[in-house]
């Protein structure tokens, strides 16, 4: 039910609530305004939406309590719809969530593709390093057998010839060497 009591007039009470309200209704009148024009969010037309409930069912309720004699706990819708805003800010956190999810599951695949790319380039360099490596060691084989080769063979012709130039040397000898 509804109560009645005897409240005192507070002018400066009801000054702050009329230069409240004044005040939200100004910002909420540029939401809209800003909402209305071609090109805006879902979100900030539900916002302004919201904000607009919220401000003509707070007026409502301030020109009752502050100048109806009844006014009761039934008669305050305020508290009603401000759960439609905190409805509007819950739909605006999910959606924003679900484009950023989507959004981080894009770019995890994008990363995804591009460490395997990287991989496949880093298994080619790999494999013409360990190709490069084995050219190396053949080189270096071959290198090591030509040396010795001709440090051997190069021996073996100096021998000949000090054998030849002291003349001690028998032909077969020479050429056994």
């Amino acid at each position: 039910g509804e109560w009645s009591c005897e409240r005192e007039s507070n002018p400066p009470v009801t000054l702050f609530y009329a230069t409240s309200a004044v005040v939200l209704g100004v910002l909420a009148m540029f939401l809209c305004r800003a909402a209305l024009r071609p090109g805006a969010s879902i979100e900030l037309r539900l916002i302004a939406v919201a904000i607009l409930v919220n401000v003509v069912v707070g007026l409502r309720d301030m020109v009752l309590y502050r100048f109806e004699s009844t006014y009761g706990p039934t008669t305050i819708w305020l508290r009603y719809s401000s759960a439609l805003f905190g409805l509007v800010l819950g739909y605006i956190v999910i959606t924003r969530f679900r484009t950023a999810n989507a959004s981080v599951r894009e770019l995890l695949g994008s990363l995804s593709a591009q460490v395997q790319a990287k991989e496949a380039e880093l298994r080619q360099s790999y494999s013409q390093l360990e190709q490069l490596a084995r050219q190396q060691e053949r080189a270096a084989e071959r290198s090591r057998i030509l040396r010795d080769m001709h440090d051997g063979v190069g021996a073996h012709l100096s021998a000949a010839i000090r054998q030849l130039q002291s003349g001690r040397g028998e032909r077969q000898e020479v050429l056994a060497t």
